[in-house]
């Protein structure tokens, strides 16, 4: 489970991070902490311009491209929901008093947050969704739902964080509006997960996307320019991946408490402080990478440890829904390509160069 994104690799070191994105350091020698930002954004504004010119011109095979990606990312999400429920046998929902009866809590608790569960309420026959029970009904409202809050976060850095960047491109400002975004992720998303309701919503995805500075979208595009399989465009294109799955599967946690098709339990918050607090030492990157990296993968072990041991006792039996574990899974993962991206990143931080970007 998330509450917060863990840091990407590429941040957790003193070297180049991923093209495109918003994490680049560089040497600081006798610049002072402001002149040291100047020029970090500046270099990842080039950057941007560069890629986006790039992908201006070959339109098309973008589009294939982003088309393939999202595919592969819906196949991820497929994937872990099967393995999560593969993986672990079947359990029986627990019983509920209900008036005077014992009901599996599968059907008691989404009948009473649809409010089904009235004297008067009616069932309304041969309509598009009258074929499903209320779980399944709240599944679905579920899932349009995270879709609304996936693709207006994925939007917002297409029509609001590129063209900010290219507004403030040489300002002073832009420095601080992207350490700011990135330290308003933990009071962001804990908004968004403890205010259980559509009113956390908007506070998820201002938190997730960085108020739409292009962190995702700039991994795939940087990817997408170096034109051929290397270790930095798999650097590149791991972190988007693992940006985008990570945000989405969060995304879900979000949506599926305000719906209580999930319960915000001790088993859920424990697994989300450690992401939440990790967040709270992300401007640490900026001052002391050493210490930085090691308050990260000290929560990093602690939030893997608890997800892992936790897997199990995400059932049917304790009054999860069967997409809970998979949720995590997909977290999991995310982490996952997350680290890996960074193993791919090694012989550029080793050799002290990294693959250059098509000129055109």
């Amino acid at each position: 489970m998330t509450g917060s994104c863990s840091p990407h690799p590429a941040e957790v070191r003193n070297a180049p991070s991923t093209p495109g994105s918003f994490t680049q350091q560089t040497p600081r020698s006798q610049k002072s902490y402001g002149s040291h930002m100047s020029s970090l954004f500046s270099e990842t504004y080039d950057q941007l311009v560069g890629d986006l010119q790039y992908v201006s011109k070959h339109k098309h095979a973008f589009e294939i491209y982003l088309a393939m990606t999202a595919a592969l990312i819906f196949g991820i999400f497929a994937a872990t929901q099967v393995v999560a429920i593969k993986l672990w046998p079947e359990t029986e929902a627990p019983l509920v008093l209900v008036g005077e009866a014992m009901v599996p809590w599968n059907d008691a608790v989404p009948a009473e947050a649809l409010h089904t569960n009235v004297p008067w309420y009616v069932y309304t026959l041969d309509t598009p969704t009258s074929w499903m029970s209320d779980q399944e009904f709240l599944r679905y409202v579920t899932v349009v739902l995270w879709l609304v809050v996936c693709i207006t976060g994925l939007g917002m850095e297409v029509v609001l964080g590129e063209p900010l960047v290219a507004k403030l491109a040489g300002s002073d400002a832009l420095a601080p509006l992207w350490q700011g975004a990135q330290l308003a992720f933990s009071l962001s998303v804990s908004i968004g997960l403890f205010a259980q309701s559509p009113f956390g919503f908007p506070w998820a995805v201002v938190g997730l996307w960085k108020f739409g500075f292009p962190e995702t979208i700039g991994c795939f595009r940087r990817a997408f320019r170096i034109r051929r399989v290397s270790m930095e465009s798999v650097n590149a294109y791991l972190n988007g991946v693992g940006t985008l799955v990570h945000h989405a599967s969060c995304a879900y946690l979000v949506v599926a408490c305000a719906t209580h098709l999930m319960p915000l339990d001790r088993r859920v918050v424990a697994g989300s402080l450690p992401l939440v607090t990790q967040h709270l030492f992300v401007l640490l990157k900026y001052l002391n990478m050493p210490v930085y990296v090691l308050c990260e993968l000290a929560l990093e072990v602690v939030w893997e440890i608890e997800t892992i041991r936790c897997l199990k006792d995400l059932s049917v039996e304790n009054g999860y829904d069967i997409t809970t574990r998979g949720c995590a899974c997909s977290m999991l993962l995310a982490h996952w390509c997350y680290w890996a991206a960074a193993l791919a990143a090694i012989p550029s931080l080793i050799y002290g160069r990294g693959e250059n970007a098509s000129p055109e």
